[in-house]
C-alpha cells in the first residue's frame, strides 16, 4: 500500500498543444506536487518535475489557488 494519497489529478492542454498532467498527492512526509508534460500525437513524455512540500507550503498554495479562482469568478 502506497503512503501517498492522490487529492486532485488535473489534465489539460497547454498553449503549446502538449499535454500536461498534474498530481497533488498527501503523505506522511508532506505534500507531493507532480507535472508531467507529454507530446500530443507520439505521448512522449517532454518534461517532468516533482516537488515535496511542507504544511506551511501546501497552505500557501492552497491560499493562491483560492484568490486567483475568486479574481476569476
Amino acid at each position: 500500500m502506497s503512503v501517498f494519497e492522490s487529492v486532485l489529478k488535473l489534465n489539460k492542454a497547454d498553449v503549446d498543444g502538449n499535454f500536461v498532467n498534474v498530481y497533488v498527492y498527501s503523505s506522511p512526509y508532506g505534500g507531493y506536487l507532480s507535472q508531467r508534460t507529454y507530446a500530443p500525437n507520439s505521448g512522449k513524455e517532454l518534461t517532468r518535475s516533482t516537488l515535496l512540500m511542507t504544511a506551511e507550503e501546501c497552505r500557501s498554495l492552497a491560499k493562491a489557488l483560492e484568490a486567483t479562482a475568486m479574481l476569476l469568478e
